[in-house]
């Protein structure tokens, strides 16, 4: 009996447990009372919280801080939603069912006759409700799920999954039965808003290049199919509206077709943010890259800065145009200069980002009193994926909007034994004796040809 098991077994019964006890109420008690339970312990377990801010600030780089973080709490809320009326759909026959749903657009699925489409969604509200929505009036698809490491939970969501005449196709073991069962006139359900490593095709989306699976034109193209983007929002409390578009134009390249479904995809959300699942690393493969330089207006320490900015430039045009050769990745710089009012706060501020840590992200607070507006605001409204500082002044502004953007950060000099660890990377002197696993020594001083 391996702990595997034994986790499988625990969870799946305080689960069930979980339903049984809600299933006894209404279900327009049941859902939102649980979903307010699983709201609230959600922030005991705050996994992917950062994630999610880190991305909406991504999508929504003018927004303020207070209201990322409420758009965070509001996306959590919907989750829980959602998960509980997946868990409570049980109580509900079809005439039930029918009334907690709006349909827009069905003339686009009757239009489609008995051809095998794709059904192309997004993480979207409740969107495991599509398919089930889509049973009930007459439409039952294929579902291309991930398989879940625990199996009794697995097996209890894909039983859900296949109500009303649903398959439920494991992921990773489907590209054979997909085109098999779209050339014999089936629908299937795909998600395509996922990051896709380093498999991906890179289009814009809010704006930024990121990695999408291109999988779908592939199935779509091989079985002739066509492709009907549908889409799942709440409209109440416990109702959805379905909404059906017209088949997606398949002419030009497939990253002109992925650009098609990501333009749809965004004007779900820029409606309503608080729907899609924010808590995946979406951009993380993306070739677009953005790298703050922290000057202090010491020319030793500016002069550095560049250099290493410089340095990670081409490091990183490189990594990525190994990848995808057919790109240009888009790598660009801002240095931005700060000074500190006077030296009283520049000595606080040192002294408390010392106990800083990820409960900084969307805070800012000590940033938006002692720094100058238009100095904050250059730093905040924006989004960094690396920074880079020299010297040990600018120190608790490089750890804080780390934290703040969940980018990496870098320090040049010994930035004091209260912040050597809350840096990815320190460039530090020999002579200093610094050590770590995060630690790169020189000797002399960091410059190029350029520089000297």
């Amino acid at each position: 009996m391996n702990k595997r098991w034994i986790e499988d077994f625990i969870f799946y019964w305080i689960v069930q447990g979980f339903r049984t006890l809600f299933g006894l109420l209404p279900y327009s008690w049941a859902v939102p009372l649980g979903a307010s339970i699983l709201y609230g312990v959600s922030f005991f377990y705050p996994r992917r919280f950062d994630i999610a801010y880190s991305n909406i600030k991504t999508a929504f780089p003018d927004l303020k801080p207070a209201r990322i973080k409420h758009l965070v709490r509001k996306s959590v809320f919907n989750l829980s939603l959602s998960l509980m009326e997946f868990l409570l759909i049980y109580k509900l026959d079809k005439e039930k069912l029918f009334k907690l749903i709006d349909v827009k657009g069905l003339e686009n699925l009757d239009s489609i006759g008995n051809r095998g489409a794709i059904f192309l969604t997004a993480h979207y509200d409740n969107w495991e409700l599509i398919a089930i929505f889509g049973a009930l009036y007459g439409y039952p698809s294929y579902v291309i799920a991930r398989e879940q490491k625990y199996p009794r939970l697995n097996s209890l969501l894909n039983r859900e999954r296949m109500r009303f005449g649903n398959v439920v196709i494991e992921k990773g073991l489907s590209i054979k039965k997909a085109i098999q069962a779209l050339k014999a006139g089936n629908r299937i359900g795909i998600l395509a808003d996922q990051n896709a490593g380093k498999n991906g095709l890179q289009v814009k989306f809010f704006g930024k290049y990121a990695s999408t699976n291109p999988g779908f034109i592939y199935l779509t193209r091989r079985a002739s199919a066509v492709v009907l983007p549908i889409f799942i929002r709440r409209i109440s409390l416990l109702r959805h509206q379905l909404v059906i578009h017209p088949p997606l134009d398949l002419s030009g390249s497939e990253k002109d077709v992925i650009q098609k479904y990501h333009n749809i995809l965004e004007a779900y959300i820029k409606k309503n943010p608080e729907q899609w699942l924010w808590f995946h690393k979406r951009w993380k493969h993306s070739i677009q890259k953005k790298i703050l330089i922290l000057s202090d207006s010491k020319p030793g320490h500016v002069r550095q800065s560049r250099v290493i900015g410089q340095k990670l430039k081409f490091a990183l045009y490189k990594k990525y145009k190994n990848i995808w050769p057919q790109d240009e990745p888009e790598i660009k710089i801002r240095e931005i200069e700060v000074k500190w009012p006077n030296k009283i706060i520049r000595t606080f501020c040192y002294l408390s980002g010392m106990f800083s840590s990820s409960r900084c992200q969307g805070c800012l607070r000590c940033l938006y009193f002692t720094l100058p507006y238009n100095v904050y605001s250059q730093l905040t409204f924006e989004k960094f994926d690396y920074i880079i500082s020299t010297g040990s002044s600018l120190v608790p502004i490089n750890v804080i909007l780390g934290y703040e953007n969940k980018s990496r950060n870098i320090c040049i000099l010994d930035p004091g034994l209260g912040y050597r660890n809350k840096f990815d990377k320190l460039f530090v002197p020999e002579h200093d004796r610094v050590r770590g696993e995060n630690v790169v020594c020189f000797q002399g001083a960091i410059v190029d040809k350029d520089s000297m």
